[in-house]
């Protein structure tokens, strides 16, 4: 009998694209962007299909062009906002090309190179790539399907379908976290204040090539996440509003409210952080811990993201 690890692993993508689309989630025709387009023009393709990332269009021979591939990478909101706030002239960068925008001597950031692979194939070599911070792969077709992008998201949905078919001898669904070595913990938490300008602590997530950092008040309580959704239908009409600080913001894009924040406890069940994430489309949830200095609150003492979770259930072995 296959371990847990093996069956997800032996899952083919179309399998999962089949069940999700049974669900109802349907994977739209993938969208890409001209190496000439200026940023400006990306930024507004992102807005109109309200996606975060985009493969940009590899030129013949030209800038990261990689034979046999018809994209030189993929660029997320984040890489954008990063080129226009590190730039002397924002609207020079904006008006950039986008490909300018490529890190092509960064190899360590995810749209350095695309991982792909055929819709056909079995997930092994991509869900290994998915623990290693990868976040999307595109699935090819050799039999004609439309090119699309495969994320960490459509693993964690797939398997959250049917949880217990996925857990190892020991583990059920209502097993609490505090049982489970999944959370990464923070030896020095990356986190920014709230009255920080939107545009540093995006910085900081672009500097630091991390995904997201808590928003932190005065007390040290996590009363908001910043990351790359966050951006997300951000256009160059709205560039200047990332001058706010971080926590107005967020909350002038949420109708004057702060977004609520994922979290959870020790004592939280496997299952209940699973559907938290699964239900709110969500990509990580802050861990708390009562604070050492009796004050009553509650302090960020780690996270649970979706690299987390694809890497603890491909350990389950046997």
């Amino acid at each position: 009998m296959s371990s847990p690890a093996a069956t997800l692993e032996q899952t083919t993508f179309r399998t999962v694209i089949n069940a999700l689309e049974a669900e109802g989630r349907v994977h739209p025709p993938l969208v890409a962007v001209s190496p000439t387009a200026s940023v400006k023009e990306c930024l507004a393709v992102m807005a109109r299909h309200h996606i975060l990332s985009v493969p940009i269009r590899a030129r013949s021979g030209g800038v990261g062009a990689v034979p046999h591939s018809r994209y030189a990478g993929m660029l997320s909101i984040l890489d954008l906002v990063g080129q226009i706030f590190t730039a002397p002239d924002r609207q020079a960068a904006l008006d950039a090309a986008v490909e300018s925008a490529l890190p092509l001597h960064e190899s360590s950031r995810e749209s350095y190179r695309i991982w792909d692979a055929d819709v056909d194939d079995d997930m092994r070599l991509t869900l290994q790539q998915f623990t290693r911070g990868i976040h999307r792969a595109l699935l090819t077709s050799v039999a004609g399907d439309p090119t699309r992008v495969f994320t960490q998201s459509d693993v964690l949905r797939y398997i959250a379908a049917d949880l217990a078919a996925f857990l190892p001898a020991g583990v059920t669904p209502d097993t609490p976290l505090g049982a489970l070595p999944l959370q990464s913990t923070f030896t020095s938490l990356i986190s920014v204040r709230a009255d920080t300008p939107a545009r540093d602590a995006f910085l900081t997530l672009w500097q630091k090539n991390v995904q997201a950092v808590p928003v932190l008040d005065a007390a040290g309580r996590v009363v908001a996440t910043v990351s790359g959704a966050s951006l997300r239908g951000i256009t160059s009409a709205a560039v200047a509003m990332l001058d706010l600080p971080v926590a107005e913001f967020l909350a002038a894009r949420n109708d004057g409210t702060l977004p609520e924040v994922a979290t959870c406890t020790k004592d939280t069940t496997f299952a209940d952080v699973i559907q938290r994430i699964v239900r709110g489309s969500l990509h990580r949830v802050w861990v708390l811990a009562p604070a050492t200095d009796d004050a009553g609150r509650e302090v960020c003492t780690g996270v649970i993201s979706l690299t987390d979770l694809i890497r603890w259930f491909l350990a389950q072995r046997e």
